[in-house]
């Protein structure tokens, strides 16, 4: 993500896991969040990474962002989450590295599989969100797109009709 998107993410959030039992949640940035009523888990694909969210931790729509950066970093668009720091452990961290991908926020991967994970600010001290990839979810049945940003930057071989807001640049 850009540095632009990161700050998007750290304050309006990247993602809504609107999970099938989660409850409608305080506001952020003037957009519905959701509680989550279950503990969420999730992690890469060989298991060396894995995570938990804590039921109660309200969590951002969810953000699919089409620029450049994530297209490289998911070989498509890559939509995500953000929730409070707090309410995430990593449950197991074998295989999780962080990757500076700009000069003010990093990227969490698995380097046994190469699953992109998560992002967060660089800076621990600025730092109290952190964004999960919505691929990253064990049950991802109810996850639901809120919001395309970077629209101006997606590649041309798609289009997106889904008839959700769409915002040139970060909202």
């Amino acid at each position: 993500m850009t540095k632009s998107e990161t700050a998007a993410s750290s304050t309006a959030g990247p993602a809504d896991h609107a999970h099938p039992e989660a409850a409608e949640g305080p506001t952020e940035a003037g957009r519905p969040t959701r509680v989550a009523a279950d503990t969420l888990t999730g992690g890469c694909a060989c298991g060396g990474t894995r995570w938990q969210v804590e039921a109660g931790t309200a969590m951002a729509a969810l953000v699919a962002c089409h620029c450049r950066q994530c297209n490289q970093m998911s070989s498509h668009l890559l939509a995500a989450t953000s929730l409070a720091e707090t309410g995430l452990t990593w449950t197991r961290e074998e295989t999780l590295t962080w990757y500076q991908s700009s000069d003010f926020a990093e990227r969490g991967f698995c380097r046994a599989c190469g699953c992109n994970i998560s992002s967060r600010l660089s800076d621990a001290d600025a730092r109290d969100t952190v964004s999960l990839m919505a691929g990253s979810f064990d049950d991802q049945s109810g996850l639901r797109l809120g919001r395309h940003i970077f629209v101006d930057h997606k590649p041309g071989y798609y289009e997106i009709t889904d008839g959700l807001p769409q915002f040139p640049d970060s909202d």
